[in-house]
C-alpha cells in the first residue's frame, strides 16, 4: 500500500474541447472524448524505449481521457498504465530495478477520476452542502466515497479497492482521485467503464467508458535483461 501513496504527485486532467456522444438517460450519459487520433500516430508501437514511452504519454495521454458533463459539473477518467506509473516513480531505467518496482503494482489497474464545476467554482463549497458538517463532508470525499466506485469490462464488474483524493491544484478547483481495481487480464482488450454512484451531487449513476480502441494505442515497452529499457 505504501507504493500506492506515491500518486500524490499525479496532476489534474486537462479538459479540452471534444466530440460528444450521449445516451438518452441523462444520469448515465457517456461522452467520448478525443475520438480522432492524430495523423502521425495511428497504430500501436511495440518495443519502445522508456524515453519514447514517457514521451508518448506526455504528448498523447489526453487522447485516452474521457469525460461526461452533467449540468454545471464535469467528471473525467484517465487510465494510468502500470508501466507508466513505474517509470514515473523511478530515477533510472535499469531493467532489474524496473522489474522489482513493477511487482509492487501488479494485479491492479489504475485510473485518475476528476470532478469539478465547469465555471471554476469549488464544488465542495456548494450551497447543497450548507447543512452538512465540513468534517463529515470531507470524511465522505476522503474515504467513504471509495465504496461508490466500480469498474466494469468484459471480465465482469468489481469494486474499487484503493482511493486517494489528491490536493487541488491549478486555476480551476477540479478534484482528482487515484482509484484502483483488481486486474483480471494482462491485456486491455475490451472497453473499460468507470461507474460512480453519486450520492453527493445528485447526479445519479455516472458511467465513463474508455473504449478498447484507445487502449490499444498505448505503446508496448521494450524490456530485456540484457539491456537498459
Amino acid at each position: 500500500m505504501k507504493y500506492l501513496c506515491r500518486f500524490w504527485i499525479l496532476s489534474v486532467i486537462v479538459l479540452v474541447a471534444c466530440t460528444e456522444k450521449e445516451s438518452s438517460n441523462a444520469s448515465e450519459r457517456i461522452i467520448y472524448k478525443y475520438d480522432r487520433v492524430p495523423v502521425e500516430y495511428v497504430g500501436r508501437k511495440e518495443g519502445v524505449s522508456s524515453q519514447e514511452y514517457m514521451s508518448w504519454f506526455k504528448k498523447y495521454s489526453s487522447y485516452l481521457a474521457q469525460e461526461i458533463k452533467l449540468d454545471s459539473m464535469v467528471f473525467a477518467a484517465l487510465i494510468q498504465p502500470v508501466d507508466f506509473l513505474v517509470l514515473k516513480s523511478m530515477d533510472s531505467a535499469d531493467y532489474k530495478a524496473f522489474i522489482a518496482e513493477r511487482k509492487q503494482y501488479e494485479g491492479m489497474e489504475y485510473y485518475l477520476f476528476s470532478f469539478g464545476d465547469i465555471d471554476g467554482n469549488d464544488v465542495l463549497k456548494s450551497k447543497i452542502f450548507n447543512n452538512i458538517d465540513r468534517k463529515d463532508l470531507m470524511q465522505h470525499f476522503d474515504f467513504t466515497i471509495q465504496n461508490d466506485f466500480s469498474l466494469k469490462d468484459c471480465y465482469g464488474e468489481r469494486q474499487c479497492v484503493f482511493y486517494h483524493l489528491e490536493p487541488t491544484s491549478g486555476i480551476k478547483p477540479y478534484y482528482t482521485a487515484v482509484i484502483a481495481f483488481e486486474r483480471r487480464s494482462d491485456k486491455d482488450t475490451c472497453d473499460k467503464t468507470i461507474i460512480y454512484k453519486d450520492r453527493a451531487f445528485g447526479k445519479g449513476i455516472i458511467k465513463i467508458t474508455i473504449p478498447s480502441e484507445k487502449l490499444k494505442l498505448i505503446p508496448i515497452l521494450k524490456t530485456s535483461n540484457n539491456e537498459i529499457i
